[in-house]
Order: structure tokens, then sequence, then C-alpha cells
């Protein structure tokens, strides 16, 4: 079976916009040329909110370095993840280096 391509849902809430990350973000599916176009318009395009990433089929390094870019290089306030999402934010975090 293929992973589902990465995207992101928008679900309305009376907290505001939840963010509902889905599919697979990993370096398969992220380096397509129309998965990744398609990605990258949705990320310039969307509300302000919270996020979940409890929707995600999988996540690899790659695409947890796309979301931290995303987030300016911290994790969002009521961020909803797993423990071992947790870590490998961690990880991103401690390794990224900034572009001048």
């Amino acid at each position: 079976m293929d992973d589902s391509p990465p995207r992101i849902e928008v679900e309305q809430t009376p907290q505001g916009p939840l963010l509902l990350a889905q599919g697979a973000w990993t370096a398969s599916n992220l380096t397509t040329a129309a998965a990744w176009g398609a990605l990258t318009t949705q990320l310039k395009t969307l509300p302000a909110g919270r996020w979940s990433l409890e929707q995600l089929e999988k996540i690899d390094y790659l695409g947890a370095q796309v979301l931290w870019t995303q987030w300016q290089h911290r994790l969002p306030d009521g961020l909803e993840l797993s423990p071992e999402q947790h870590l490998m934010f961690a990880a991103v975090g401690k390794f990224t280096v900034k572009l001048p």
C-alpha cells in the first residue's frame, strides 16, 4: 500500500482552527515534485491555529524539519504530539542551523 501524501486539514473548533497534519511526512513522499509543490502552497496559506500530529501516518526527520521550519524553529503552543515525535523535534531543534 502506498503512503498518503503529506497534507494539512483545517478543522474549525470553538477554540479556533486546529491544523491536522496527515499522511506520510517522509523523504520519499516529500521529495516528489507534485507532493512538494502542493504542500508548500498549502503551508503558505494556513491560518494561525493549534497543531495536531496525532493523525500522521509516518514522520521522519525530513518531515519534522519541514514542520520545524514552518513553526519558525519552535514548537507551537498547544501542539498535540506523541512522546516519540517530541524526541524527534528535540533532535531537529538541536541540529537545525539558521541560514544567514
